[in-house]
């Protein structure tokens, strides 16, 4: 079909193109101020979101090059469990973290958060690294690039005392496993190999340069010890050589199973849920408040809509300080509409989360 504009024959698909820009620019103008900002896709969606920006004194900066790679690790002592580091943002000399506040129950206990930079093959120099959140700086570390053949100072080491060391070792499927627990004295107090696995393993802890907090953090590794024949044996834990703490224990031959472990269910308010949907795939994260150090989840069960852990109470000494322990589920492709998720230890609920899964053309509202 063909219309007559002052004379000239315009055909109607041409028409429509140039019509549809002024008929777009009439509907905006005739909106409110209010409704023609939100039609320009300006206003932050993220406004529902609950920010936090982290107090300098609760950030720490560790920069370290080896093998002329050059990495940046950033603990950040989160006031409560329900603050969490949503995006890390992107390596580089200047980063820009996404700190939230969760919704729901959660403890006011300090959680570290970590992350580790891969800053790349950078040239010898001097250079300074900073850590932003939501575009505003909040710690920077400074820090030299050595030459080749100028390698950089050792690290400071530290030795952890008896006490503040706990292990727990079990037998199953034919297999032993040797879990180490070390409470460290502050943030900044990390293990930086824990060695090979056996009997006798040696571990290097050091202590991180730079602003840290002055609260108990647990480090934890398990070795696995291989097909051990029935009868008794020692595991010993020593660091820089050194034996800090050792564990008798006994594989029991195939006939005689180990006894269980004892159980415990966590209390529902020590329980927290995040769900989110990205790449059309959805996950949820489950984060655990464990009453002490020896309090770990031996199994968190397999993956779906409604899961079941199995907690259980190492024995042995252990420090009565809260562990967060977490795991996040890889829930699939699932159909857009509303759904639960539950989490249960043992067989019994313990906590549960009502989430949306948007339409693809629909983006995820921020949680």
């Amino acid at each position: 079909m063909t219309t007559i504009v002052h004379g000239a024959r315009v055909s109607a698909g041409r028409l429509i193109r140039v019509l549809t820009p002024l008929l777009a620019l009439v509907v905006t103008l005739g909106l409110a101020p209010e409704a023609a900002a939100s039609s320009t896709g300006t206003d932050e969606d993220a406004a529902v979101v609950q920010r936090w920006i982290p107090r300098p004194d609760t950030v720490s900066i560790s920069v370290e090059t080896r093998d002329r790679q050059t990495y940046a690790t950033v603990t950040v002592q989160a006031p409560s469990s329900n603050h969490v580091i949503r995006h890390w943002g992107l390596p580089g000399l200047r980063v820009n973290a996404h700190p939230i506040v969760l919704e729901g129950p959660g403890l006011t206990v300090i959680t570290p958060r970590e992350h580790t930079y891969r800053l790349g093959t950078l040239r010898p120099g001097d250079y300074t690294f900073v850590f932003a959140c939501w575009g505003e700086p909040v710690q920077r570390k400074e820090f030299t690039v050595p030459p080749p053949d100028d390698p950089a100072p050792p690290p400071e080491r530290w030795i952890p005392r008896p006490d503040t060391v706990s292990i727990s070792v079990e037998t199953r499927d034919h297999q032993t496993y040797a879990t180490v627990t070390v409470q460290a004295p502050s943030s900044n107090h990390v293990i930086r190999h824990w060695g090979l696995p056996g009997l006798r393993v040696n571990a290097r802890p050091i202590v991180l340069e730079g602003p840290g907090l002055d609260v108990i953090t647990p480090r934890e590794h398990t070795y696995r010890l291989g097909m051990l024949r029935p009868g008794d044996y020692t595991f010993v834990f020593a660091c820089w050589g050194e034996p800090v703490q050792r564990k008798e224990f006994t594989v029991p031959p195939p006939d005689d199973p180990a006894p269980p472990p004892e159980r415990w269910i966590p209390e529902p308010d020590t329980v927290s849920i995040l769900v989110e949907t990205r790449d059309r795939q959805t996950y949820a994260t489950v984060t655990v408040q464990a009453p002490s150090s020896n309090h770990v989840i031996r199994h968190w069960g397999l993956p779906g809509l409604r899961v079941n852990a199995r907690p259980i109470v190492l024995e042995g000494p252990g420090l009565p300080v809260v562990t967060p322990r977490e795991h996040t589920y890889r829930l699939g492709t699932l159909r857009p509409g509303d759904y639960t998720f539950v989490f249960a230890c043992w067989g019994e609920p313990v906590q549960s989360k009502e989430f949306t899964v948007p339409p693809p053309d629909d983006p995820a509202p921020p949680p």
